[in-house]
């Protein structure tokens, strides 16, 4: 059987957590680990992959076998960047030692908040030990890995986000500013408690947050052209339209789970997933399988479908 072309892989090395995050779906979902074999195996079917992020539904630094994994995935495929998304709390010195000058190219530590009271409440997290991490981080690094941070808006702590921007220079991280809202597909969203009442978005208020925030959000893209980062799903997007009638995902990457189940999209995670040929067919045919209710990328590709067609 002849390797899948694959650009972008994204691996879910562990389900363990030293967190409690409100909006973490992993919560409910079996633990699991992800085996040597599997993902040699995994690696073994692909061809073509240039970029690497471990990041699900777990920490990955948790994972005892992280820098055996970076290893084998560099000699399969030597050129392949690794970005890694991280809780922070597992920054320590002995993984600091491993990763200064080592595999990973880029770190971004995830946050919704830059009050420590708060981030205990959202995370049951210590954000003042994690911000020493990460000082500690960028000074051994040398500028590898490149450390920044990935930001979830919550509709309900919007004003965050300046303040993060501020938090980034204070810090002197070098790897930019991922921002991304909290997801509101069903499959994630069925899990949120109240407290998550009012952190969600629907697409009107997006658009109006994105209106009234135009400035920060400026800000961030200024500290990104400055730093010259990009990140795994920027690059993922780069060039997409709606009008293409596809998904990157679908295109151009795949998902490796800890149980060792590989998935067209990181975001389908519940058991429903079609084989990528079956989906992309559905989305360019303007209909939105059941895996992709919800998800924004199926919501526009179907608008873009309407409209294209009443030509």
């Amino acid at each position: 059987m002849s390797a899948r072309s694959v650009e972008f892989l994204q691996i879910e090395p562990t389900r363990h957590c030293n967190f409690h995050c409100l909006f973490c779906q992993g919560r409910f979902l079996p633990k699991a680990e992800l085996e040597t074999g599997v993902l040699k195996r995994a690696l073994a079917g692909l061809e073509g992959v240039r970029y690497v992020e471990f990041q699900g539904e777990g920490e990955p630094f948790l994972y005892p076998g992280y820098f055996d994994a970076c290893r084998a995935i560099l000699e399969r495929f030597p050129g392949a960047e690794i970005s890694t998304i991280s809780n922070g709390s597992t920054l320590v010195p002995a993984v600091r030692g491993k990763l200064a000058g080592g595999p990973v190219a880029h770190i971004l530590v995830s946050m919704e908040t830059s009050d420590p009271d708060d981030f205990r409440f959202l995370r049951g997290g210590d954000l003042t030990q994690i911000l020493e991490n990460v000082r500690e981080l960028r000074a051994c690094a040398d500028g590898r890995p490149r450390v920044g941070l990935a930001v979830t808006v919550l509709r309900d702590r919007a004003d965050q986000l300046e303040k993060i921007v501020v938090l980034y220079d204070e810090l002197g991280l070098d790897g930019g500013i991922s921002v991304q809202y909290l997801q509101n597909m069903e499959s994630y969203a069925s899990h949120y408690g109240p407290e998550l009442a009012g952190s969600t978005f629907a697409a009107r208020e997006q658009a109006e947050f994105e209106r009234t925030h135009a400035a920060v959000l400026a800000s961030v893209a200024r500290v990104n052209a400055r730093d010259k980062a990009s990140f795994f799903y920027s690059r993922l997007f780069d060039g997409w339209s709606p009008a293409d009638l596809s998904c990157p995902w679908l295109d151009h990457g795949a998902y490796l789970s800890a149980d060792g189940t590989e998935s067209p999209c990181c975001y389908i995670k519940d058991g429903r997933a079609m084989d990528r040929e079956r989906l992309a067919d559905a989305l360019a045919a303007g209909v939105v399988p059941p895996p992709c209710e919800g998800c924004f990328v199926a919501r526009e590709v179907k608008a873009a479908g309407l409209a294209l067609s009443s030509f």
